[in-house]
C-alpha cells in the first residue's frame, strides 16, 4: 500500500478496513492524499499494532499522533520521517503515551527539535529498552544527546547531517551499537571515532560520509577496535588509502565507499587483501 494514491473517504469504506485487529505492521508510508480524518477511523481497529510507517506522508499533523497514541500505545516501531508537519508537541505526545518503543525515526522532522530538550529526555526515560533512533537532517545538537546515556539498549543511530559536535558523540556510552550513521556532520574528527571505536566495538555499520576530517589514522584504529564492520562509506572523506592494509582483517566487510577521496595510486593494491569485499565504490 505504500506510495498509492488515494481518496481518504473512498478508501475508508474499503472492506480492507472492516477488521485489522490482528495487524501487527501497517504501512502507509507515502500516501500524499492520506489525512488526520482518514486515519481517526483507522487506528481504533488496530489495537495489536506494533509497527507503524507513515514516513513521507505529508498530512500527517500533531492530531494524528495523538489519536495514534490514544488507540495503539503498544507500539514498538514509528516511523514517521519526512512528516514535516509535526512539531515538538508530537514528541511530546510520542514522550508521555508511547512506552514500549523499540524504534523511532522521524528523519527531516525540523520543527520537533526546537531547542527545548526535556521532550526528548522523556522519551527516552519513558522507553528505556528502544534500540533504533533515527534523526537525519534535524537540528538536533549536543544537547539532545546528552540524554543518551539512558539508552543503554541502542544498536542503531542516525544523526546524518545535525547539528551535532565530535565532543557530544564521544562522550557517550554506546557498547550495543551495531549502526552508526554520522554522515555530513562536519565536526566528526579522528579523536572522535577514536573514541566511539573503543566503546562501540560491535558496530556492523558505519557511515562518515562527508566527515571531511577523517583521516586513514582513525580508520585503522576503527578497523582493529570493530571487527565486525560490513558497511563502511568514507566518501569525501580525508583518507589517502594508507588505511587500507588494516582494512584486510575486517573478514566480514562487504561493501566499501570511497568516493571523492584523493587515494595515493600505489595504496589501491591493497584493496585486492579484502578478501570479503562485494560492493567497491570508486565514484
Amino acid at each position: 500500500m505504500a506510495g498509492t494514491v488515494i481518496y481518504p473517504r473512498e478508501w475508508i469504506n474499503n472492506m480492507i478496513f472492516v477488521n485489522l485487529s490482528n495487524v501487527t505492521l501497517l504501512d502507509l508510508s507515502s500516501c500524499p492524499n492520506l489525512d488526520d480524518e482518514c486515519l481517526k477511523q483507522i487506528f481504533p481497529n488496530c489495537s495489536r499494532l506494533q509497527h507503524l510507517y507513515l514516513n513521507n506522508t505529508p498530512g500527517i499533523t500533531n492530531d494524528t499522533i495523538s489519536h495514534l497514541c490514544f488507540r495503539c500505545n503498544n507500539l514498538n516501531f514509528l516511523d514517521v520521517s519526512g512528516c514535516l508537519r509535526l512539531t515538538e508537541r508530537a514528541l511530546w505526545i510520542i514522550a508521555k503515551f508511547l512506552r514500549q518503543l523499540r524504534g523511532l525515526k522521524m528523519d527531516a522532522c525540523t520543527d520537533v527539535f526546537s531547542g527545548d530538550t526535556e521532550a526528548f529526555h522523556l522519551l527516552l526515560k519513558n522507553n528505556l529498552d528502544i534500540e533504533v533512533l533515527s534523526f537525519n537532517k534535524t537540528p538536533m545538537d549536543d544537547a539532545y544527546l546528552s540524554s543518551l546515556y539512558l539508552s543503554k539498549k541502542l544498536k542503531e543511530v542516525h544523526l546524518e547531517s545535525t547539528k551535532i559536535t565530535g565532543n557530544g558523540i564521544s562522550s557517550l556510552y554506546f557498547r550495543n551499537l551495531r549502526s552508526l550513521n554520522i554522515a555530513s556532520c562536519s565536526d566528526i574528527r579522528d579523536d572522535t571515532l577514536s573514541s566511539i571505536a573503543v566503546q562501540s566495538p560491535h558496530l556492523t555499520y558505519v557511515d562518515l560520509t562527508s566527515c571531511i576530517s577523517i583521516t586513514d589514522k582513525a580508520i585503522v584504529e576503527l578497523s582493529q577496535r570493530c571487527p565486525q564492520v560490513a558497511y563502511l562509506d568514507l566518501t569525501w572523506s580525508k583518507i589517502n588509502g594508507s588505511c587500507f592494509s588494516s582494512l584486510a582483517g575486517l573478514k566480514h566487510l562487504a561493501t566499501l565507499k570511497l568516493g571523492h577521496c584523493e587515494i595515493h595510486p600505489q595504496k589501491t593494491q591493497d584493496l585486492a587483501g579484502i578478501h570479503g569485499l562485494k560492493h567497491l565504490d570508486l565514484t
